[in-house]
């Protein structure tokens, strides 16, 4: 049986990943702006190998709705087009459109709709919920491992301050798709 040390070491770790995947997920959900993270997932097919778009290109937001993609090699611009235009195919809520003009690419965001802005809030607080769920399962088997008899007011405490930092990453990702 672990001492209580070692299972509230194991039970921040696995909530460090949950509320770490939830950041990372949070941030490729597009809110009211261009946003370089709306293209992270980019892979450009450069010689038959997918490459990150980071690892070809910067990509910077020149506008509020408009990111600049500025190839490293102007070569490559093209694929990184293609590219771009299969993720924005692909991704149910980027509404991009992507142009190449002196060798870089340049993607006009459009204006989130009321409706898409409620839609998007609703994978939010869906994403959310996982998270909250996920903290809860992983206190559960903390407790189980545990067992009768131990105090466990630190395992408790580790989960609240995680159910808290969730519903903070929720909030504030929720404000920013809201704001216009």
């Amino acid at each position: 049986m672990p001492t209580i040390e070692d299972a509230e070491k194991d039970l921040a770790a696995k909530l460090e990943r949950i509320t770490g995947a939830l950041r990372s997920d949070l941030r490729k959900i597009r809110h009211g702006g261009a946003s370089t993270s709306m293209l992270a997932e980019v892979r450009v097919d450069i010689d038959g190998t997918p490459t990150p778009l980071t690892m070809l290109a910067s990509v910077s937001a020149a506008e509020h709705h408009a990111l600049l993609v500025r190839p490293y090699e102007p070569g490559h611009a093209e694929a990184i087009e293609q590219a771009i235009t299969e993720h924005a195919n692909s991704s149910e809520d980027l509404g991009m459109t992507q142009r190449v003009a002196s060798n870089a690419v340049r993607v006009a965001v459009t204006v989130m709709t009321e409706e898409r802005r409620k839609a998007t809030v609703k994978r939010v607080m869906k994403r959310s919920e996982e998270a909250r769920v996920g903290a809860r399962l992983a206190l559960r088997d903390s407790l189980r491992v545990m067992g009768d008899g131990v105090e466990t007011a630190g395992l408790r405490s580790l989960a609240e301050q995680c159910a808290a930092e969730i519903e903070t990453l929720r909030s504030e990702k929720c404000k920013d798709i809201q704001t216009i």
